[in-house]
């Protein structure tokens, strides 16, 4: 179980170095060399890698990934007063949202662009549904803008790669035609119009979809690598150190002759005591024994456990001070101060995919009709949905725009949200619907509450009713 390092001349001390096996597939040179370089490709791999070994990161993505909930308003750029019949453009724009799932997206595109740094993807549509196709980040690139959106670059040796000619064709199958178009053309050497190598050909900008957010486009925490690391390695220290305070030694001291000082058992019989005392403590791998002479003096592993749970204490720390957020969000942690601030940073830091996120939609939606739609993300995340819909409510009250009030305290999209005010407008489902009992309408009954005073006419009224329903009796 111990190895032995030699301190000085003769001394040995058991090497505790050792014991620690890394138990990650990269060490602290290699992460340092790609952060130096910015290797892109390396840094991608080590992002994946750690999302699926190390808990604490894969938490931190998916928490960082879903903090917003990303909900939105869109409708017609109305700038003049004139009345504009927009009813087919609206119906076009609502089937293209609705059939998007621009949650959904969303969400997972700030999943991908957290995690490897960028996303590239294709928009294709089947039988009336968008469905965005993920390209390899590894074979993609984007170097400029085109009507405002990143484009992609891709590279067509990626295909070289496949040498099986039927496994090649199955996958330009399972891509979009233009995929087949350009890689024809790169292998006729026909010459790239966006880069001075022929095998970077960029993508139909209309299909396209390109984020990140560094610009970079490294993994967003790739700074934290290290810390991730050390983390693994405390962890492995504590649990040798666990395993070192239950570990026993059985000595069996040899006896030895007064007057010479020398064993009274030659080192046959001295084999045969330690090797039977050992097969009768069978496979136990936490008892040995010790044969020996000498003077055997104990050492208490266990007294230094409180020292070594205050390194771990303090590598966590480290950690989640390298994220940037509170350990707080993570675990119980020991204060929360500061919880607040940390909380608006993480919102924070997706504020600029937001931005690209509604360029998109607006470029998208503006070529569906030669009626001008704009999107709006409302800015709801999960800890601040509270305060957003009472501004909404307020701004509603205050004569403001209701719409998004509607859609944001009702945790529905538009569409749905107008769907259901049509449905039960032109049903009749509101004379149906009984309020709630309330303070303004303790009886539980529709209409405006009685008063104490109620006016002459009211008064009449009711006269009038009394006497009709005294007259059928």
């Amino acid at each position: 179980m111990f190895k032995y390092a030699k301190i000085n001349g003769s001394v040995l001390a058991v090497d505790f170095d050792a014991l620690v096996t890394t138990n990650t597939k990269y060490s602290q040179t290699e992460i340092e060399n790609a952060l130096k370089n910015r290797d892109t490709k390396k840094l991608i791999e080590m992002s994946n890698y750690f999302y699926l070994t190390s808990g604490e990161y894969r938490r931190l993505i998916h928490s960082m990934a879903n903090i917003h909930t990303f909900r939105y308003i869109y409708a017609p750029l109305i700038t003049t007063k004139k009345t504009t019949k927009v009813e087919k453009a609206y119906e076009d724009v609502t089937n293209y949202l609705m059939n998007y799932n621009v949650e959904e997206s969303n969400t997972y595109i700030t999943f991908s662009c957290i995690l490897n740094g960028v996303f590239y993807g294709y928009e294709r549509i089947f039988d009336d549904i968008t469905v965005l196709q993920e390209l390899p980040s590894q074979y993609c690139r984007s170097q400029f803008d085109e009507n405002g959106l990143h484009a992609i670059e891709f590279d067509f040796r990626y295909f070289d790669s496949i040498r099986n000619s039927q496994e090649r064709l199955l996958m330009f199958e399972r891509l979009p035609e233009e995929f087949l178009t350009l890689y024809n053309q790169y292998k006729a050497g026909t010459p790239s119009e966006t880069s001075q190598y022929n095998y970077w050909r960029q993508l139909d900008i209309n299909f396209t979809r390109c984020h990140y957010l560094t610009p970079d486009k490294t993994p967003l925490f790739a700074n934290t690598f290290s810390e991730i690391v050390n983390l693994a390695e405390y962890k492995q220290i504590d649990k040798t150190r666990s395993k070192l305070e239950i570990y026993k030694i059985l000595v069996q001291k040899i006896p030895l002759d007064k007057n010479t000082n020398e064993p009274v058992i030659v080192d046959e019989e001295a084999q045969r005591l330690h090797t039977n005392a050992k097969n009768m403590l069978g496979s136990d791998q936490l008892v040995d024994v010790l044969t020996t002479p000498a003077e055997v003096v104990s050492v208490d592993i266990a007294s230094k456990g409180e020292k070594q749970r205050d390194i771990m204490a303090g590598a966590k720390e480290n950690m989640f001070s390298s994220f940037g957020t509170s350990q707080l969000l993570f675990n119980s942690g020991t204060t929360s101060i500061g919880l607040t601030e940390s909380i608006k940073n993480d919102e924070s830091l997706i504020t600029s995919l937001i931005a690209q996120y509604e360029k998109h939609y607006n470029t998208r939606l503006r070529a569906l009709s030669k009626i001008k739609f704009f999107l709006k993300d409302l800015g709801i995340t999960i800890y601040n949905q509270k305060e957003i819909v009472g501004y909404l409510k307020e701004s509603a009250t205050l004569g403001g725009a209701k719409l998004p009030y509607l859609v944001a305290s009702s945790n529905l999209r538009q569409f749905e949200v107008i769907s259901l005010i049509t449905y039960e407008n032109d049903t009749g489902l509101l004379d149906l619907l009984i309020p709630l009992q309330s303070s303004y309408n303790p009886t539980g009954e529709s209409g405006r509450p009685e008063t104490n005073n109620p006016s002459e006419e009211t008064t009449k009224q009711r006269d009038k009713e009394t006497q009709k329903t005294r007259a059928k009796k």
